[in-house]
C-alpha cells in the first residue's frame, strides 16, 4: 500500500462500510422468517456497494481526507454504547419498547446540552418514530418483531 492510502480517512471509512455489510449478512443469515430479510438485505448491500465504491476510489486516488482528522467524540461513544445495549434488550424487553428506550437515550445524547423543551421534543419524536415503526412492520407490512416482556 502506497503512503498516501494508509493516510487517507476515506479509504478506512470504505473497509468500515464493508465490515458494517459483512456483520449485516451474517445477522441476515440468522433471521428466521424470510420475508423479514426483505429490508436488510437492501440495506445492506447498499452499504457493501458504498464501501466497496469509496474503498476503489481512494485506492486510485480520487477521494483522499487526512487521517489525522478523524476524531471520535464522546457522543458517538455514548451512542454505541446505547446501540450496543438496545441489541442486548431486544429479546428481553422486545423490539418496540428497546426501540422507545433506544431512540429516546440517542435523542437526549444529540441534543446534549439538554433543556426541557428539548427533553420533551426527544420522547415525543421517541414516541412518534416508534409509533410509525409498528404501524409500518406490524400493521401494513404484517411482519413478526422480536417479542420480549413489554412486547
Amino acid at each position: 500500500m502506497s503512503k498516501n492510502i494508509i493516510r487517507n480517512s476515506e479509504f478506512y471509512i470504505g473497509l468500515g462500510m464493508i465490515a458494517v455489510f459483512c456483520i449485516l449478512l451474517w445477522q441476515i443469515v440468522l433471521i428466521t422468517v424470510p420475508d423479514s430479510r426483505i429490508f436488510p438485505v437492501f440495506a445492506s448491500i447498499v452499504i457493501g456497494i458504498s464501501g466497496l465504491s469509496l474503498t476503489i476510489r481512494a485506492i486510485r486516488g480520487q477521494v483522499s481526507g487526512d487521517v489525522s482528522k478523524l476524531r471520535i467524540h464522546a457522543k458517538e461513544i455514548i451512542t454505541l454504547a446505547i446501540l450496543v445495549v438496545a441489541c442486548l434488550l431486544f429479546d428481553v424487553l422486545g423490539f418496540y419498547a428497546t426501540l422507545l428506550i433506544m431512540l429516546f437515550a440517542i435523542s437526549l445524547c444529540v441534543e446534549y446540552p439538554l433543556t426541557g423543551r428539548k427533553v420533551l421534543f426527544s420522547f415525543a419524536y421517541s414516541i412518534a418514530i416508534t409509533v410509525l415503526c409498528f404501524v409500518c412492520f406490524n400493521i401494513c407490512l404484517g411482519l413478526t418483531t422480536p417479542f420480549g416482556v413489554l412486547i
